[in-house]
């Protein structure tokens, strides 16, 4: 009865949330996962009816930090796999989060970002997510301070070290160590970092002045 009732209404696009409630505790078989996804599909097919399908992931206890996007969606693989476009969304905080375009069919896989949440509750960019060292490895403190730069002049906002941190996909200490080397030094002492001082509980921000050091200008 879902079609009739969007083709009657002339629906151009349909929200269904979520996936547990239209199938509730078959969440994990894959035939009622791809009978729901081929439906979904048809809809698009038959009436130009674009859909949007709100799935939530699974709980953190299963699968902690590690993994990719599509391994985080909760119930049979069948839910992401059978999907045109598939895209993450998690909280980074209050009023920010993280987006993970993670499967566009037919075009390259996006970069994840970082938005806030707007008052009329849109998505307003902040900045790219840096690609993080390979397991077991550090990225070189020259290229994190690089990286701080680079984002801070992206993003023309105050942001902590643990802010600098999720962007640039390293750890906060990495941060605190490139912001204590001899390059950041420099660019704060030359006017093209703002640094806003621990104020009580709440740690240091840094911010952009707007202009990138020499050595960025191509």
């Amino acid at each position: 009865w879902y079609e009739k009732v969007l083709v009657e209404a002339g629906a151009k696009y349909a929200v269904f949330d979520s996936a547990t409630a239209l199938v509730g505790d078959d969440l994990n078989d894959g035939l009622v996962a791809s009978s729901v996804m081929t439906f979904l599909s048809q809809l698009g097919k038959k009436h130009g009816i674009a859909r949007c399908l709100v799935h939530h992931t699974r709980k953190a206890s299963t699968h902690g930090e590690k993994g990719s996007s599509a391994d985080k969606a909760a119930g049979a693989a069948q839910w992401v796999r059978l999907a045109d476009t598939a895209v993450l969304v998690e909280s980074d905080g209050p009023g920010r989060v993280k987006i993970d375009p993670w499967k566009i069919r037919d075009h390259e896989q996006g970069k994840p970002y970082v938005a806030r949440i707007t008052e009329n509750l849109h998505f307003e960019f902040i900045a790219e997510i840096g690609p993080g060292a390979a397991p077991g490895k550090r990225r070189p403190p020259g290229e994190t301070a690089k990286g701080i730069v680079e984002r801070l002049h992206v993003c023309k906002e105050w942001l902590t070290a643990k802010d600098l941190a999720d962007l640039l996909d390293v750890t906060p200490r990495a941060i605190n160590m490139a912001i204590g080397s001899r390059s950041v030094a420099r660019w704060i002492a030359d006017g093209f970092i703002e640094v806003q001082e621990a104020n009580g509980p709440n740690p240091p921000r840094y911010r952009s002045t707007g202009a990138l050091p020499p050595e960025f200008v191509s």
